[in-house]
Formats: structure tokens, C-alpha cells, sequence
């Protein structure tokens, strides 16, 4: 496998980037902790000021590619240097700390950053900086580049790696399917574009305090009622089943018309309903808030 590096795949892909991106002034591959704040992230590949940004924001613990790592989905800013959300990311102290970087940093104005592969608690941030306002474009042009970083991420483990290293990928890369399959459900059911239904799922799931991946497996298995290859849920979640149940009960029945579900029946007790119970008025709020907002939209 000497001949297929992940550095030099990666590094391929971010410097693709620059007949992609209009404008791009840098680009990185890193993996970051979101469990561990202080952790420095690993950078895997850069492009232009990519990698100093991320010794930037690690310095000052925050921007975009920190905050894409924290909340599992993208971000983007429009100017990186004037953004509210990072008050401590300063052009002139950037420029301190990589004096020979001075001119192109100047140069960056529009910031954006995509999460994607997630294992054993790192996950792998895409990242792409420009010299004009990032917006939803560059989003989708960093959605299909990300596919590409996963693929080599997964090719290089699974190659290089042993026999449960292999069936760990191929369980990550299932679970991505899955979390695919579920935006699609919800974009079908509601009529919207696949950025308004991952941010339903993630929505509902923080408020009602679950992972989002792990709802839209739930979700999945929901509709599709067929068992998970690789091992994929060998560990359930009933807060998450709870809530793609009510999520689908939401959306399942009309499409393009949300409704708020029925009241689950919780006559029978057991370990896992009481689990459940406790978070019912959490996702019962969640879900009529979130799929409320979405009838009125796409009504």
C-alpha cells in the first residue's frame, strides 16, 4: 500500500479543491476531539493557510472547523475574521503567530466546515477557506469532496489495518449509509432539500438529548425494518428509537404535511420505556416545534 498513502490522497483532494472553490485561499483534512476541548487536531492533509487556521482557532478554542466538530454539523461563516461566534479569532494576531502567512491571510474572508467520518471518538473535519463570503454553494461543493476524503480515510484503514479494524470501517461507513437514508426519508416525506432535513433530525435530537446519527439509524430501521449488517447496532440507544419512532409517526403518514405524533402507550413497564418515559415531554416539544416550523415552511 506504499503507493497509496493517505496523505498523499488527501493531499490530492484538498488541493482539488481549488478548481472547485472559487477564491480558495486554504484548505485542511483534520481530526478532532470534540470530548476532549484541549486537544489539538490532527491535521491530515492541508492547502495554503489551511493549517495555520487550525493552529489559529486551536489556540484560541474557536471557529469554524472547532464548532463543526462540536455540533456534528457544517458551518459557515461569511467573514471569518468578523464573526461574531469567534470573537478570538483576530486577523492581526493571526498574522502574528504566521508572519510569512501575513498576505494570504489577509486574503481569507469566507470560511466553511464540513464534519464527516467518526470513530472511536475523532471525527474528521473538511475544511475550505476563501477570499470572498462562503455560502450554500461552497457547501456543496465540499459535500462531494468530503465523500472523497471518507473514501480514502476508509480505503487506507480497512487496507492497512486488521481484521476488526475492517469491520469497524465497514460498521462507520454503514452507519454513514444510514444517516444518508435518513435525510433522504425526511426529505421525501417533507418536501424539503437534504440541509433542512438534517438540520429537523439534528434538531430534534439535541433538544430531546440524542445523538443525531444515532436517531437517523433508529429512523431507518423505523421505516425500513431490516437488520443492520457489520454489527452496525449492536448497541441500541432507546432514546434514540423513542425518538425516531414519534419522528415518524410525525411525518410517516402525510407527506409534506407534519403533524404532531400521538402520545406513545407506556402501559407496559419495563427498563427500556422507563428510559424512554423520562425524555417523552423533551421529544413531544422538540418534534412539534421542529416539525411544525417545517409544515409552515414547505407547506
Amino acid at each position: 500500500m506504499d503507493s497509496f498513502r493517505l496523505d498523499d490522497v488527501l493531499g490530492a483532494v484538498v488541493r482539488g479543491l481549488r478548481g472547485a472553490v472559487p477564491g480558495l485561499v486554504g484548505a485542511d483534512v483534520a481530526v478532532l476531539y470534540p470530548s476532549r476541548p484541549h486537544h489539538r487536531p490532527v491535521v491530515l492533509a492541508e492547502h495554503g493557510v489551511g493549517g495555520a487556521l487550525e493552529d489559529v482557532q486551536s489556540r484560541v478554542r474557536g471557529g469554524p472547523t472547532r464548532d463543526a466538530a462540536a455540533g456534528g454539523k457544517p458551518v459557515v461563516s461569511a467573514d471569518l475574521w468578523r464573526d461574531e461566534r469567534w470573537p478570538g479569532l483576530d486577523l492581526d494576531r493571526a498574522c502574528r503567530m504566521f508572519p510569512r502567512r501575513r498576505a494570504a491571510l489577509r486574503e481569507v474572508r469566507g470560511a466553511t466546515a464540513l464534519p464527516g467520518l467518526r470513530d472511536n471518538g475523532g471525527l474528521v473535519v473538511l475544511t475550505a477557506y476563501g477570499n470572498r463570503p462562503a455560502d450554500d454553494a461552497t457547501l456543496d461543493v465540499l459535500s462531494r469532496y468530503e465523500r472523497l476524503v471518507a473514501s480514502a480515510i476508509a480505503t487506507v484503514s480497512a487496507s492497512a489495518g486488521t481484521e476488526e479494524r475492517t469491520g469497524r470501517v465497514l460498521a462507520v461507513l454503514h452507519h454513514r449509509a444510514l444517516v444518508d437514508q435518513a435525510k433522504g426519508i425526511v426529505m421525501a416525506r417533507c418536501r424539503t432539500d437534504a440541509d433542512t432535513a438534517w438540520a429537523l433530525l439534528h434538531e430534534v435530537s439535541a433538544r430531546a438529548g440524542a445523538e443525531p446519527s444515532a436517531v437517523a439509524v433508529e429512523l431507518v430501521d423505523e421505516v425500513v425494518d431490516r437488520p443492520c449488517p457489520f454489527g452496525a447496532r449492536a448497541v441500541g440507544e432507546p432514546k434514540a428509537r423513542r425518538i425516531a419512532r414519534e419522528l415518524w409517526a410525525a411525518i410517516g403518514t402525510d407527506p409534506g404535511t407534519p403533524h404532531r405524533p400521538s402520545t406513545p402507550d407506556t402501559t407496559v413497564a419495563s427498563d427500556e420505556t422507563a428510559s424512554e418515559d423520562a425524555t417523552d415531554d423533551a421529544t413531544d416539544d422538540a418534534l412539534d416545534d421542529a416539525t411544525g416550523a417545517m409544515a409552515v415552511e414547505h407547506a
